[in-house]
């Protein structure tokens, strides 16, 4: 997630990472305009010599999970969900992303125009690797089928890199990410998506 988006607006993880920058597509979520990140010496654009190429970053493998509903699957989609942000920015392809994301989820819908912005201008990310150190489910009350997952991401450090030949760094950072989950109709909806950087 890369905690900072290439747009200059910051992503969901550093947090919209590679890419959860989600910065905050947390708030989107919560109806409220994204909050533009503190800038650090880490994340000054820098020159490069020529543009580079993406690397290669392979499409997440879906899990079996996401054909059951039900509180021991609920963790297994959360991750898959946000494996598919750093994808998006690696790559440029929303469209499974989209395919899990709520209509009314803002913040989901927020992260996929900033990864589409970023890649029609010919830009990428480079690395942003997701590692989940702990997760926890919760039944929402009063909403059937639908969860609270609560879990721990770190996201390595990743580079920004830019049609212009320019290019941005930000550090690895960790993040405590929580997301609404829902089954309906047979499938999976991520309904919102928050987290709070340590």
């Amino acid at each position: 997630m890369t905690w900072g988006s290439p747009s200059g607006r910051g992503r969901i993880l550093g947090v919209p990472t590679a890419a959860l920058a989600l910065v905050l597509a947390v708030a989107a979520c919560d109806g409220e305009a994204p909050v533009e990140p503190s800038t650090s010496a880490t994340e000054s654009p820098t020159e490069d010599p020529s543009t580079g190429e993406p690397t290669e970053f392979p499409s997440p493998e879906r899990p079996a999970a996401m054909d059951e509903g039900g509180a021991d699957n609920a963790s297994e989609v959360a991750e898959y969900f946000l494996r598919l942000y750093s994808y998006g920015y690696a790559t440029g392809d929303v469209s499974t992303w989209e395919e899990i994301a709520d209509a009314e989820c803002e913040g989901c819908a927020w992260v996929a125009d900033d990864i589409d912005d970023l890649h029609s201008e010919m830009g990428f990310v480079d690395g942003g690797e997701l590692t989940f150190e702990d997760s926890q489910v919760l039944p929402v009350e009063g909403s059937e089928e639908t969860y609270r997952v609560e879990q721990v991401v770190t996201e390595s450090e990743l580079t920004y890199r830019y049609a212009d030949g320019t290019s941005r760094s930000v550090d690895a950072s960790t993040a405590d990410v929580v997301q609404i989950l829902q089954w309906r109709e047979a499938r999976w909806f991520v309904m919102a998506i928050d987290l709070v950087t340590r």
